[in-house]
């Protein structure tokens, strides 16, 4: 934080500027300036010049850099996107788990949206205009609003219209990053992106948090959780409960507890109780999961969900309260879209492994962004520890069948059920009934993808034996 202070004596004019550190309040660099220039105007422009240069010289060479390619823009744009920017940021960091099972209202992305509309309307030629429609579209998609494909080609469309108006812009890279992450499962790419935004602007808090994602489903969970932790000192307020974010993907859930218990309670961001409440179901602790869940909701205006999940934990405990939000999705989906992860989250906390896995094989198939961190997913973590069928096996082999994906190094080719699928050059496709063979069991799934060795449509996307082959029904590897 820069604070001044400004001293006139005759026509001389003193200006002691100090530089604090905002977290502690210690002050690391402080000068005075004596301006030469006479007008209000020219002297905030000398005196902010010569600052930003004493204070950091790279710093000043990037300000230039940033302030060279700045566009003219209409300040109605701006203040529209600014606006728009401040309802996305309150909605988009409650976690997307949590608020899609809970089905929390999307009020805040629909504000945002019309803000970003009337942005890149006042000024066709903004670039963060663009930007935030671009974040909506992928966010809203993430979040359980719309499928999949409704959302993130049209913000893979204006992340790329950004860039083709500014291709210096930091967070026109962080929103093709983030197509790239949750859509794509091109995680190269996808870093290639944000290394980039944070090249441009490592102050960026929004590419810090999204990145520190991506690093720690890559398993570099050191880096990642120093992303987050960087986030949160960034914008103390706006990021909030990344550092407890990271830890819950890292699976540090008793570090999640403590700090929360050491801490106590207090006017917090929603998300600090979301996390928490995923970090007691883990944990076993179902009665304190249930009071984390509902402060949560109470803190997002959600009050009469919070008091029926009390009622229901009171009447028949952590069961029915599953139970309870299984027909609840169910109820949900006869009116609106539904992602078909929730259900298969849902399942796999209930125990029921074949609705599990029937409502896994529709994710994959529309590509559900939240499969890209299916092995952060706390619903899933005790699927793993299954063991007598082979079964629980086969969650493992999905998040491998992500993994091959992302490697791929062409675009794969899907096909549901009994549809034709996509042809490659040269090589005549099948109908073919799709089956999954994981360990020795087989059963019907809804998404394939083509064998590269010999075209044949119905691939086991699935990893049987050893990571790094799939087999197709001729036995390719």
């Amino acid at each position: 934080m820069l604070e001044g202070a400004l001293t006139r004596e005759g026509a001389r004019i003193r200006i002691l500027a100090q530089l604090i550190r905002s977290f502690d309040k210690v002050q690391i660099w402080s000068r005075v300036h004596e301006p030469i220039a006479r007008g209000a105007l020219d002297i905030q422009k000398e005196v902010g010049a010569a600052l930003a240069q004493e204070v950091s010289p790279a710093l000043a060479e990037q300000q230039q850099h940033r302030l060279a390619r700045r566009l003219p823009i209409d300040p109605s744009a701006h203040d529209a996107y600014l606006r728009g920017r401040y309802y996305w940021t309150r909605r988009v960091h409650f976690d997307a788990g949590f608020a899609a099972h809970h089905g929390l209202s999307d009020e805040d992305f629909i504000r945002a949206h019309g803000y970003f509309e009337t942005a890149v309307n006042l000024d066709p030629t903004y670039a963060l205009g663009y930007v935030g429609l671009s974040n909506i579209f992928g966010s809203t998609a993430t979040h359980g609003f719309y499928a999949p494909s409704q959302g993130y080609p049209k913000a893979r469309e204006a992340a790329l219209r950004a860039l083709e108006l500014d291709p210096n812009l930091p967070e026109a890279h962080q929103a093709l990053a983030g197509v790239h992450y949750f859509y794509d499962w091109d995680w190269r790419r996808a870093e290639e992106e944000f290394l980039e935004a944070l090249r441009l602007n490592p102050s960026h808090a929004e590419t810090s948090r999204l990145y520190a994602r991506l690093l720690i489903v890559l398993g570099r969970e050191a880096e990642g959780r120093a992303q987050f932790e960087l986030a949160e000192k960034v914008d103390p307020l706006g990021f909030e409960g990344s550092r407890l974010l990271g830890l819950v993907q890292s699976g540090r859930y008793d570090e999640v507890i403590g700090e929360y218990l050491k801490a106590g309670h207090g006017n917090r961001s929603p998300l600090i109780y979301q996390l928490l409440a995923t970090a007691f179901e883990v944990r076993g602790q179902y009665e304190e999961a249930v009071e984390a869940t509902i402060d949560a909701l109470t803190r997002c205006n959600e009050f009469t969900r919070a008091s029926t999940i009390r009622t229901v934990w009171d009447s028949g405990g952590y069961a029915k309260v599953l139970q309870w939000y299984l027909q609840d999705l169910m109820a949900r989906r006869q009116r609106s879209y539904t992602s078909p992860f929730l259900f298969a989250e849902i399942y796999a906390r209930l125990g029921q492994q074949d609705e599990m896995f029937h409502w896994l094989g529709v994710a994959l198939a529309e590509h559900s962004p939240r499969l890209c961190e299916l092995a952060r997913a706390h619903g899933f973590i005790a699927i793993d520890r299954w063991d007598g069928s082979g079964r629980c096996k086969s969650v493992s082999a999905i998040r491998m069948a992500i993994a091959c994906h992302r490697r791929t190094p062409r675009p794969p080719h899907w096909a549901k059920g009994d549809v034709p699928v996509t042809r490659l050059p040269d090589r005549p496709m099948r109908r073919a009934g799709l089956t999954l063979e994981v360990f020795g069991s087989t059963r019907p799934i809804s998404a394939a993808r083509l064998c590269y060795a010999c075209g044949h449509s119905s691939v086991f996307m699935y990893w049987s034996t050893e990571v790094g082959s799939a087999s197709c029904r001729s036995r390719h590897r």
